[in-house]
């Protein structure tokens, strides 16, 4: 693990940004790199953090196991879940934690959440990005970083062929820090949001040739999904997918969710 403080004089809001959780993701290494060399504090402080430095070097996911899943962690255990002890004691002292991904899936950008109360939805609305994915704590998000803290969200964000990437990500930031008040300069809130509720995962058989659909298009009931040798698969409901074939986990046709239109 890697840290980085920045602190204004003036007091105000602590928040850990961190990136590299998962050793094949540089997305937040990079903007976490752009923000330490050009963000202009205006109170409150910043403690960023290259969570997985050796899973970075090797260019892989994690060593044992997965470290977004190792909190609370332990002092004694294997890297990830020492790793998970040591960033929890961090994080918990902060007011905001934001927790950076990338994924394979073919979304643009995405809020994660593992709960919805008063100092979370303050957050969200900080962020212009519009989609959000709540997934508890108690159900799906066993062991995550953003579990293990105060009020954090991670800020996913999906392939994309251009170099420049992580200065979305560090705009996206930046524009929370700024309706934080933590910057000069202070942005609107963006209230509106789509949400959507993570019920179930489902799965497929093998082999499995999945059928082609995109990120958070409504699949009706009865629509087919894919093929188990010469057998289609169909919808037993209908539901808006998540992470399609992210390629992380076997036998996983997508996350399933419902979705609200809200206004935080």
């Amino acid at each position: 693990m890697k840290l980085y403080k920045t602190t204004s004089k003036i007091k105000g809001p602590s928040i850990a940004i961190v990136g590299a959780v998962h050793g094949d993701e540089p997305i937040g290494i990079e903007a976490i790199k752009y923000l330490r060399k050009n963000i202009d504090l205006k109170k409150g402080s910043i403690t960023f953090i290259i969570a997985h430095p050796e899973g970075v070097k090797s260019k892989t996911r994690h060593i044992h196991q997965d470290l977004n899943r190792s909190f609370p962690g332990k002092k004694s255990g294997n890297q990830e879940q020492q790793l998970a002890y040591h960033i929890r004691k961090i994080i918990s002292k902060c007011d905001y934690v934001l927790d950076i991904h990338g994924t394979s899936s073919k979304l643009d950008r995405l809020l994660i959440t593992t709960d919805f109360n008063k100092n979370k939805k303050r957050l969200l609305s900080c962020s212009t990005i519009s989609k959000v994915a709540l997934i508890r704590k108690n159900k799906f998000g066993k062991g995550s970083l953003i579990g293990a803290s105060k009020c954090g969200v991670s800020l996913e964000y999906g392939p994309d062929k251009s170099t420049r990437r992580y200065k979305i990500v560090a705009r996206d930031i930046e524009e929370i820090l700024g309706n934080l008040e933590m910057l000069k300069n202070q942005r609107k809130r963006h209230r509106n949001k789509e949400l959507y509720i993570v019920k179930d995962v489902l799965k497929t058989p093998k082999p499995f040739h999945q059928y082609k659909f995109k990120e958070f298009q409504k699949i009706k009931k009865n629509t087919p999904l894919g093929k188990n040798g010469k057998s289609v698969i169909f919808s037993s409901i209908s539901f808006y997918p998540l992470f399609v074939s992210a390629g992380r986990y076997d036998e996983t046709f997508s996350l399933v969710t419902d979705k609200k239109n809200i206004k935080l």
